[in-house]
């Protein structure tokens, strides 16, 4: 036994237990270097995931917003329409309103005209309709138009137009 021998063996053996502990090491830093690189790979994916619902979100958010704005356009189209209508409504009751007044001026001139020549001519005429009210007082003695004092299934009832045209038929057929 060598007394230097001792001291190698010791020597062996620390550089021994020396290496295992720097593998250890080595292996568990290993270890947290691939744990690190997982962790990093999954924040990774989970970015990837949290950018592709965002997007998914912007684009579903973006639709609805079209949407919107679409129906907001067709509300807003369907109103413009509405109101045309209405104005052309408007417009055409006011020319069928002006054309009415016409008539009953035109039917009313006629009427004073055929009085006024019966009067002279002394000629007696029977009532252009059936309606009770015309049948007694005769076809001018009435305060009202004829036509607005007709029964509602008569012919002449708000009938202006008509009822000028059976008068101016009555004047001619007289010679008046």
């Amino acid at each position: 036994a060598f007394v230097g021998k001792d001291l190698l063996d010791e020597k062996a053996r620390i550089a021994k237990k020396q290496a295992l502990v720097r593998r250890r090491e080595m292996e568990v830093g290993r270890q947290m270097a691939r744990r690190r690189r997982e962790i990093l790979e999954r924040e990774v994916e989970v970015r990837k995931e949290q950018n592709t619902l965002t997007a998914l979100i912007q684009q579903k958010e973006m639709k609805n917003q079209d949407l919107a704005a679409e129906k907001q356009r067709e509300r807003e189209k369907a109103k413009l329409l509405l109101e045309k209508e209405m104005k052309e409504n408007q417009q055409g009751a006011l020319a069928e309103e002006r054309l009415k007044r016409e008539a009953i001026r035109y039917a009313n001139a006629l009427q004073d005209s055929l009085l006024d020549k019966i009067k002279t001519k002394q000629i007696t005429i029977p009532a252009l309709c059936n309606c009770k009210q015309n049948k007694k007082k005769g076809l001018f003695l009435t305060s009202k138009p004829a036509w607005e004092s007709c029964a509602n299934n008569c012919r002449f009832y708000n009938n202006p137009q008509e009822y000028a045209r059976a008068l101016s038929d009555i004047s001619r057929s007289l010679d008046l």
